[in-house]
């Protein structure tokens, strides 16, 4: 494949070291921040884009690959308030885009994890789920996308919850009954950690995901990548899991 890369911060450079470990061609890059500036030949030559750039950026990179015909494979989370425009936009120009806030497979992986037990826990009410993730201290947002994912799968299964509400992790305010809690924490230089928790008055049953370095996200990164080539539509990791099926 010959990809075109939006963003070159720590993910960006990931992706391009195991694109390249596995054969495949980076045409060009783009990011401002890195003096790598747009080259519209590189980008024409592309078979597919990758997007890590940021919240700002992400949806103006979305649209302008369906009107150039190319697929898009997004990583960038903080924009999906605006996933009706992008939506419209791929129905428009017959556009291809998948993204997630997370390509681990070890997260995807989780994220199945999440929603069994939230259809399990929903018929025991003296268990009380909460998420916990931490990440390195330069990370902005907060809870992270991966979170946010996780507790999404769990409002779907358990009906008590009827939102999820943020918390820094040493914080003494107690949410809502009917609010899944997401603790979260910047330190150091984590990559990610992200935990569930299911407790009663009797037992507590813990799930933790760690990354150790960034080469599983860049490696769920290009499976995602080749899985699109060829398809329409708007797709994320949880297609490609239901395909493996």
């Amino acid at each position: 494949m010959k990809i075109f890369l939006f963003g070159y911060g720590k993910m960006g450079k990931e992706i391009e070291k195991t694109a390249l470990s596995k054969g495949h061609e980076i045409s060009g890059i783009y990011d401002p921040y890195n003096a790598f500036k747009f080259e519209q030949r590189q980008f024409e030559n592309a078979d597919i884009v990758i997007d890590f750039t940021t919240p700002g950026s992400a949806v103006y990179n979305i649209i302008k690959c369906f009107e150039a015909n190319k697929p898009i494979v997004v990583g960038t989370t903080g924009w999906y308030d605006e996933l009706p425009e992008v939506e419209k936009a791929c129905s428009k120009h017959n556009g291809s885009l998948l993204y997630a806030s997370n390509f681990s497979i070890g997260v995807n992986i989780l994220f199945r994890a999440c929603e069994l037990i939230a259809s399990i826990i929903k018929n025991y009410p003296e268990y009380k789920a909460s998420i916990y993730e931490a990440h390195h201290n330069q990370k902005k947002d907060a809870p992270s996308g991966t979170a946010i994912s996780m507790a999404n799968e769990i409002l779907k299964k358990q009906p008590a919850y009827k939102k999820w509400t943020t918390l820094p992790d040493d914080s003494d305010s107690t949410p809502e009954q009917s609010a899944l809690p997401i603790y979260y924490r910047r330190e150091g230089d984590i990559i990610g950690i992200h935990e569930l928790v299911i407790e009663s008055e009797i037992d507590r049953l813990c799930i933790e995901h760690e990354a150790f370095n960034r080469s599983g996200f860049a490696t769920g990164t290009l499976i995602a990548t080749q899985w699109l080539i060829g398809k329409k539509g708007i797709f994320k990791m949880k297609n490609i899991f239901d395909e493996i099926k």
